[in-house]
């Protein structure tokens, strides 16, 4: 139907045409063939989309596309793609709506022809389409990147869980080493603490003694206390009768003179002192 017919009286009278098929030259369109399995056909779009910058010299979200299958056998569906400009087809579709007409198909062929491939595809171009499908792909994306950080924060905490279990298996091992070594008495290490508790083993105890057993006149010069053997280096009024009475006062055994008494100008006796303490046996 023309856009404008003749009245009879001669005027110009628009045709209320509303919808139309709008054809543009093959020179202005791009078309290529894939090629996708069978099992895969019903993705034609999806698949289309993701490999439009490789396959136009458009962005993407600047390109118009439509296809159809050409051939299906062997498993394989030959698909064929014609692709043009958004803007080219914007500009031609304002100046339709100028005429008043809206375009429901996009072709190549020729005028008295149906369209093949309609790279409208049963839909016009909205306003804010780019958008929304920008925001879709972005929350696959989001989606995607959720799900790989979800995956791996669960291998971080099984990892966390996996080494939690086997430092507490090992430690229960050793808890059970130790108190088996306990047991039957082979724990030197707790019977040496043990034995540090008695009184006889005692340094604080000992000196305490000593400093209570020992005359008013005595004074040590030096004392040395060991493991095993104490000794006791001063200067006494009467050092002959320090031995017995210390051996006598303190648990100390062997208690003798290891040098000559050595009276001073004084008159005060010069002694050197051993004695040995009893063994630091686990206290029964």
């Amino acid at each position: 139907m023309p856009l404008a017919e003749r009245a009879e009286d001669g005027s110009i009278k628009t045709a209320k045409l509303r919808e139309a098929e709008l054809r543009i030259s093959p020179d202005h369109v791009v078309s290529a063939t894939i090629r996708l399995p069978t099992a895969a056909s019903k993705y034609v779009e999806q698949v289309v989309e993701h490999r439009l910058d490789q396959l136009t010299p458009w962005r993407p979200e600047n390109a118009l596309f439509g296809f159809a299958v050409v051939d299906d056998k062997d498993e394989q569906t030959e698909i064929r793609i014609v692709a043009t400009s958004r803007e080219l087809v914007a500009g031609l579709t304002h100046r339709m709506a100028d005429a008043g007409l809206r375009p429901v198909a996009l072709g190549t062929a020729p005028l008295g022809t149906p369209i093949d491939i309609d790279l409208l595809r049963g839909k016009t171009h909205r306003p804010g389409e780019n958008r929304r499908r920008i925001i879709g792909r972005t929350a696959i994306a989001i989606l995607v990147l959720a799900s790989v950080s979800w995956m791996a924060s669960g291998w971080f905490s099984t990892r966390s869980e996996t080494r939690l279990t086997t430092l507490q298996a090992d430690t229960a091992i050793a808890r059970q080493a130790l108190i088996a070594d306990t047991a039957s008495g082979r724990d030197e290490l707790a019977d040496q603490l043990l034995s540090t508790k008695r009184p006889e083993a005692a340094v604080f105890v000992l000196l305490d003694q000593l400093a209570a057993t020992i005359p008013d006149t005595t004074y040590l010069d030096r004392l040395e206390v060991g493991p095993a053997e104490l000794r006791l280096v001063g200067s006494s009024t009467d050092a002959s009768s320090l031995p017995e009475i210390i051996q006598s006062n303190l648990l100390l055994i062997d208690v003798s003179f290891a040098a000559a008494v050595v009276r001073q100008d004084n008159g005060r006796d010069r002694f050197e002192i051993t004695a040995k303490r009893p063994e630091t046996g686990p206290a029964q």
